[in-house]
């Protein structure tokens, strides 16, 4: 077996039609085990906690965290994308996590997957490290060393806290050319901003002072000092301090809290 892949599931239909797409496209039981989180009748388990237990747990190289509402209905399947991940191997040998859209270091958004948002496909090259990659589909390389982070929970932000702790171990983040469709837009809800202070409180302490850029584009501050992180809490207020580019803004940073500022960044 080469994959497992991993779903929390809230309508059982959606999960049919995408693992029947994962088996039509090549990932049949002899080639992966598929495992789900069953929130059909409310939240019994998230990924910050599920995901590594099964990271801790299997014997496959590869994890694939995948939303119920994926389809894999773009000619691409189980050799493509294991072409896309001998080519991580060969090429970025550090890498831990690979998704379909993300956010680069120059704030661009790079994607290869369809989805409601409609926007422009990534033209190569492949792949792209990006700072942050989004959670519709994930897929973690087992012997990397990043996991999510414990003291955290929901079902947002997950992808950006992973990329995070990745780049603090030397580990990175990247997005390959897979193309897939994704059915949904994302509804973000009170929750996403209660995980997004979350993830600020964790990540805060390594960070002098910074903002990493979700591949949704929302801009989040991350610093060792509460009150910066209060006060930029407001969007009118990031959106003056990160005037001419957030890139720009970034450059603030300081060793050793300046790992997420860029890809030549590294902790001291």
């Amino acid at each position: 077996m080469t994959f497992r892949v991993l779903t929390f599931v809230t309508e059982l239909k959606q999960y049919d039609a995408m693992r029947g797409s994962f088996v039509a496209a090549g990932f049949g039981d002899g080639a992966c085990v598929y495992a789900m989180v069953d929130n059909t009748c409310g939240n019994t388990g998230d990924p910050y906690s599920a995901v590594n237990e099964v990271l801790d747990d299997m014997t496959e190289p590869y994890l694939i965290v995948v939303h119920q509402d994926v389809l894999l209905d773009r000619c691409a399947g189980r050799d493509d994308l294991l072409e896309r991940l001998r080519e991580l191997d060969h090429g970025h040998p550090g890498w831990a996590v690979a998704g379909t859209a993300g956010m680069s270091f120059d704030q661009q958004a790079v994607v290869s997957v369809h989805d409601p948002w409609a926007l422009p496909l990534w033209p190569g090259p492949w792949p792209v490290e990006v700072q942050t990659l989004d959670e519709h589909f994930l897929v973690i390389r087992a012997a990397a060393r990043a996991r999510f982070s414990p003291e955290l929970s929901g079902f947002h932000w997950y992808a950006t806290d992973l990329c995070l702790r990745a780049r603090r171990l030397g580990e990175r983040a990247y997005v390959i050319d897979f193309p897939l469709t994704h059915l949904s837009r994302g509804t973000p809800s009170d929750d996403y901003h209660r995980v997004r202070r979350m993830l600020q409180q964790c990540h805060g302490p390594h960070y002098r002072f910074g903002v990493v850029v979700a591949s949704t584009g929302v801009r989040v501050v991350l610093s060792r000092l509460r009150w910066l992180r209060s006060v930029t809490d407001h969007p009118r207020v990031l959106d003056v301090l990160t005037a001419g580019g957030s890139t720009r803004f970034a450059r603030l940073l300081r060793r050793p809290y300046g790992v997420a500022a860029g890809h030549g960044d590294r902790q001291a």
